[in-house]
């Protein structure tokens, strides 16, 4: 096979290792690479993906829900409803059951553009986005194998890299939401292609490159999409050598073919980040630093456990954060960061030796710095000097680019280290060590040092101690059984390929043990259960469809679970129960019902002032008719008449607004005139607004007098159209009190567009002349046609430069 087409063929840039760093499976591994897929290869690939599969059963598995955070809480009610909505032909571009109405094209979240909406229509929800996670991980394992064959590291050396970056703790982590794991498992694929482009100079790979990575910002990850630029121009720059100002010009036109291609995600999220709080840089800074990796989580990336999963929010407010107020969501971004000591170990060996290779060192340096966030002091630099970088808010999403890259270089540390005497001698010194510092955390002189320094309370210092031992013990355990493996391939050169699978064996259970545990399913009960208290709410309403009221919950706090229910489930289990009991964090979409509360990015600031400040009066002025929270919240004696139902062992109350709730449309009685945002939120603390007499209105110097006699009324209620009959003796202000968002458009039926205004902060009205009339609102998602067509632009011309150099596909093993 010619060189210049095999998919493992060396580029002219790349340097061949020294024939003394050759590979426990044979000793001419290194030319192996040069001629493409071998008999070798394919066995190890074989081999490796059904590692994956035997490691990650329960993503394949059938029955089963991934239950932790996003997975369970938000993206599984949201692929309800973009499968509820495609499947009767209809195109999802509104969110009607958050806030008052969200976009949801433009909240690239939801990933709708995405490949994967393909399994969301012929699976349940729940099993799609449980095979769409394991199809994530055999992307990460597969293209990290590919990579390092790539970069001349022998099969079985591949076999370690990949196994080490898809049972990282990062990855396993990220199995609670598909956006962040997509985007990460799909880097290894993408410097794959960049690396055929820099090595060969040639457009042939442009096509495939540019697909993968507008793949990226269709699934709903603009932050990492955004940074994929950062990872091609460094590795452009360090591979090319004198070449590379030709390869900055290919990966140019690879980014402007990437962005043609997700035209049809990024020209709507422009819309809906241009007016959220996202775009003001110093405002949002504080956000954006919020999950930056402390310092002292570094030691976890070498052992492991450190704190127990039962401590997390504990161990991520008083050890990772400096107690810092004001924080939100506790916990950790990422739950581990585990790559073992032996990897770390590899890896150093292998940026040490491998010259050829410091890109890879240069990227992990990089990104730790920047995963660092505030503690760093790089990346609140980058907030003021690189366009849109102030609008991401997770510096540790770094830390998988720091996995993949130490991945990576341990692949080449363990060719590095093939057939030298004296490498056992080094792991069993390793072990020797972790012994130790393991025996001297048992002291109680140790436990005295962690609080002090930490300034922590005795039980957790002591937890710490305990626990980071047990982590240095494996590390020991784990370093003498590689120490124990080098020896014995150093005597027996005939059993190193036996002995090299031995070694991966040992580092894969390891970082099994230490990261599996960070991938949570449950029974799919939990997902297809009805809560009780979405037909309570249907029973008491007496109402059917969208457009009548809109409920408000708030389910924070595990503690009112009942000790029954927490001997029974599991901590996450116990969270999750509580959410779709609750109806909250997007659940109520799964039921139709349509709450106040927001979760979506990209809120305006307007919005998240007015929630902060609402009580009973506030929402019931925007259609919020019922309250379900811990039974105490209700005890004050205005909701003595108003309750509907409990849940005991979940310490749940639904109980009606007892503030008589304004319709979802109205006409004004007394529309006034309101200015600036500073004035419209002391005007929603006035008297008159809060008992239902004014309302404000924002854009209209002319507004029409007090009304004397009109109504308004729904005639049909849909995400995307909303018809209105309106009858009035005057003309008069007709208020929809659904979010005010740019693609919203109103007409009289029958006649001519009528401009939308903003009422009450955060609702949308208009002017209607007197007499009776229906109004038609109607919705279409800003950019999204003009997306669409650059989309299609895009797709052809990557599709046109794949079809031109189609040889490479044929002649490809």
């Amino acid at each position: 096979m010619a060189e210049s087409t095999s998919l493992f063929s060396s580029g002219s840039n790349n340097i061949t290792p020294d024939s003394s760093e050759s590979s426990f499976v044979s000793s001419n591994a290194a030319s192996q690479a040069n001629i493409g897929l071998t008999k070798t290869d394919c066995w190890c690939l074989l081999g490796l993906f059904g590692a994956v599969l035997l490691i990650y059963i329960q993503l394949w598995f059938p029955g089963l829900v991934l239950i932790k955070r996003d997975a369970f809480h938000f993206y599984l009610p949201v692929k309800q409803h973009v499968v509820e909505r495609l499947s009767t032909g209809e195109l999802p571009q509104w969110f009607p059951y958050e806030g008052l109405g969200r976009p949801l094209l433009a909240n690239v979240v939801a990933g709708v553009f995405h490949p994967f909406t393909l399994l969301y229509l012929v699976l349940p929800v729940y099993e799609a986005y449980r095979l769409s996670t394991f199809i994530c991980i055999l992307f990460a394992a597969g293209g990290a194998f590919v990579l390092a064959r790539r970069l001349h590291i022998s099969p079985l050396s591949a076999c370690l890299a990949a196994l080490a970056f898809s049972c990282s703790g990062y990855v396993a982590s990220l199995t609670d939401n598909i956006a962040y794991l997509y985007s990460i498992c799909l880097l290894p694929l993408f410097v794959f292609f960049i690396e055929r482009t820099v090595s060969e100079m040639a457009t042939r790979w442009g096509g495939v490159s540019a697909l993968i990575w507008a793949s990226v910002f269709l699934n709903g990850d603009i932050q990492t999409g955004y940074y994929y630029g950062f990872v091609a121009v460094v590795w452009a720059v360090v591979r090319a050598g004198e070449q590379w100002r030709a390869a900055l010009a290919h990966i140019a036109g690879i980014a402007f073919l990437a962005a043609l291609v997700a035209a049809v995600q990024l020209g709507p999220a422009w819309s809906a980040y241009s007016g959220s709080i996202r775009a003001d840089a110093t405002g949002f800074q504080q956000q954006s630093t919020r999950w930056s990796t402390h310092p002292l989580r570094l030691f976890t990336l070498a052992v492991s456990p450190i704190g127990e999963s039962l401590e997390e929010d504990r161990m991520a407010r008083e050890v990772f954060t400096g107690k810092e107020r004001g924080r939100g969501t506790l916990g950790f971004w990422a739950e581990s960061l585990y790559l073992s000591i032996a990897i770390l170990g590899l890896a150093l060996i292998g940026a040490l030796r491998r010259t050829d290779l410091r890109v890879l060192g240069i990227l992990a340096g990089a990104t730790l710095v920047l995963a660092l966030g505030k503690y760093g002091g790089v990346y609140g630099l980058f907030e003021y000097m690189i366009p849109f970088w102030s609008a991401f808010r997770y510096p540790e999403k770094f830390m998988g680019f720091v996995s993949f890259a130490i991945a990576i270089l341990a692949g080449a540390g363990a060719d590095a280290l093939a057939g030298k005497q004296t490498a056992g001698v080094g792991w069993g010194a390793g072990a020797l060590t972790c012994l130790g510092c393991g025996l001297l955390l048992r002291t109680d002189g140790s436990v005295y040092w962690i609080v002090t320094i930490l300034q922590v309370q005795d039980d957790l210092g002591q937890q710490i101690a305990r626990t980071a031992s047990t982590g240095l013990f494996f590390s020991c355990a784990v370093m003498a059984s590689l120490a124990v493996l080098f020896v014995w391939a150093s005597r027996r050169p005939a059993w190193r390929t036996w002995a090299f699978i031995g070694m991966i064996l040992v580092i894969t259970l390891d970082l099994v043990r230490a990261n599996l545990p960070a991938v949570y399913t449950s029974s799919s009960i939990a997902w297809t259960f009805t809560p009780g208290l979405a037909g309570a709410i249907a029973s008491d309403s007496k109402a059917k469809g969208l457009g009548q009221f809109r409920i408000l919950s708030v389910t924070n706090s595990v503690n009112q679970v009942s000790p029954e229910v927490v001997r029974t489930l599991h901590p996450h289990e116990v969270a999750a129960a509580l959410r779709r009991h609750g109806l909250v964090t997007e659940h109520n979409a799964a039921f139709h019902l349509e709450t106040v509360q927001s979760y979506m990015p990209g809120k305006a600031l307007l919005d998240e002032q007015i929630g902060r400040q609402a009580n009973t009066q506030t929402l019931a002025r925007f259609n919020v008719a019922y309250f379900i929270g811990r039974t105490s919240r209700f005890d004050d004696q205005k909701f003595a008449k108003s309750i509907v139902a409990s849940i005991r062992d979940y310490g749940l109350t639904l109980v009606r607004n007892p503030v008589p709730t304004t319709p979802r449309v109205y006409l004004s009685k007394n529309p006034v005139h309101v200015g600036s945002a500073a004035n419209v939120l002391l005007f929603l603390q006035g008297e008159e607004f809060l008992n239902g007499s004014v309302d404000g209105i924002e854009g209209i110097d002319q507004l029409p007098q007090r009304l004397t006699k009109g109504h308004a009324s729904v005639l049909d209620y849909q995400p995307e159209s909303v018809r209105v009959e309106v009858e009035s003796s005057e003309p008069a202000v007709l208020i929809l009190v659904d979010a005010f968002e740019p693609g919203w458009r109103a007409r009289i039926e029958g006649g001519a567009e009528i401009p939308i205004y903003r009422a009450n902060g955060l609702v949308r009205a208009t002017l209607v002349p007197s007499g009776r009339h229906r109004v038609i609102f109607e919705y279409e998602t800003p950019f999204l046609r003009l997306g669409a067509f650059l989309s299609l632009i895009g797709i052809a011309g990557a599709g046109f430069i794949t079809w031109k150099n189609h040889n490479w596909l044929r002649r490809c093993p």
